[in-house]
């Protein structure tokens, strides 16, 4: 019987790509990507479980604690599911904690990049411990495979292949490579960060709610 497959993330490392592009199109695996009673599902297909918030979270003000919790939830996933079969991507710390910046601040954050880094190695710094939390998840499971963010942009059909061939897959017939959810621009981001100051957010007590923020930056952008 096929192993079960848990895409435990990272943040920022294409999951999303990944999931629409590879994960959706593929019939071979039950797909679930939210963090549900897992063992209640089962159509008689092996469990393709894809959800980055297994590998921790990196922004304070949703998870205060981070990565504290992060090889407790590689312990369960473990106690659940011993013999399943682990993908985890990767990417250069600097670009990362770039991009998780740039996502923090479509989320309301309002503070400067070097703000946020200053926070990121104080506040959550084990979260960006990269090397043990592979070490843990190799302590614990057979198999851990490892993608690289930056090959899907250098060499995409070749980061598809790798994939494909770790969960034995055919390769879909065809591909969108068209990035999606991209990081902001300067002024992108220097205009959020204007913005959220008017708005309610998990990190700033503004007066509007930030829903409304995202529903208008979306039309400004014909989306």
């Amino acid at each position: 019987m096929t192993q079960t497959i848990i895409h435990v993330g990272l943040h920022k490392t294409g999951t999303t790509w990944i999931q629409r592009e590879l994960f959706d199109t593929q019939q071979k695996y039950q797909v679930v990507y939210e963090p549900v009673d897992y063992t209640m599902l089962h159509d008689g297909r092996p469990l393709l479980i894809s959800y980055e918030g297994l590998s921790g979270c990196p922004y304070y003000w949703q998870y205060p604690k981070g990565v504290n919790v992060r090889e407790q939830i590689a312990r369960n996933l473990h106690h659940m599911f011993p013999d399943a079969r682990i993908l985890l991507g990767t990417r250069n710390i600097d670009s990362w904690v770039k991009s998780l910046y740039s996502q923090a601040v479509k989320s309301g954050e309002v503070c400067l990049y070097d703000e946020f880094q200053h926070r990121l190695h104080t506040i959550n710094k084990q979260f960006l411990d990269i090397d043990k939390y592979i070490t843990v998840l190799c302590e614990l499971f057979e198999e851990v495979h490892l993608y690289k963010f930056e090959m899907l942009q250098e060499n995409p059909n070749e980061f598809v292949s790798d994939i494909c061939r770790f969960l034995d897959i055919p390769i879909p017939s065809s591909l969108d490579f068209k990035p999606r959810n991209k990081k902001l621009t300067p002024h992108q981001l220097q205009m959020y960060r204007q913005l959220n100051r008017l708005c309610h957010s998990p990190v700033h007590p503004g007066i509007i709610p930030h829903t409304f923020l995202k529903r208008m930056v979306k039309e400004l952008r014909n989306e």
